[in-house]
C-alpha cells in the first residue's frame, strides 16, 4: 500500500459513476486475456462485453475505457519485456 499521499491513484481516482464501473469491471475481467504465442496481446472482449452487460452498465462507455486501457496495458508489457 501507498504511503499517505503519496500513492498515484490518490490523483487519478475516477470522476464520474461510469470510471467506478469501470474499476468494478476490471476487478472481475482483469485477468481475462487474449493470447498468442507472443504473450498477451489484448482484452478478451466478449467477457467484459457479457459482464458489463449483465451489470447494467453504460456499454458505450465501458468501451471506451477498454480501448485505453487494453493500450495502456500492453504498453505496460512492452515496457517490461523490452527491460
Amino acid at each position: 500500500m501507498c504511503p499517505q499521499g503519496s500513492c498515484k491513484f490518490d490523483t487519478t481516482m475516477p470522476e464520474t459513476e461510469e470510471g467506478y464501473q469501470f474499476l468494478d469491471l476490471i476487478e472481475i475481467c482483469g485477468r481475462q486475456l487474449k493470447t498468442s504465442f507472443g504473450g498477451i496481446i489484448g482484452v478478451d472482449l466478449n467477457a467484459w462485453l457479457d459482464v458489463a452487460r449483465i451489470k447494467n452498465y453504460n456499454i458505450p462507455a465501458m468501451m471506451e475505457f477498454v480501448k485505453d486501457f487494453e493500450k495502456g496495458m500492453l504498453a505496460g508489457i512492452s515496457s517490461t519485456n523490452s527491460e
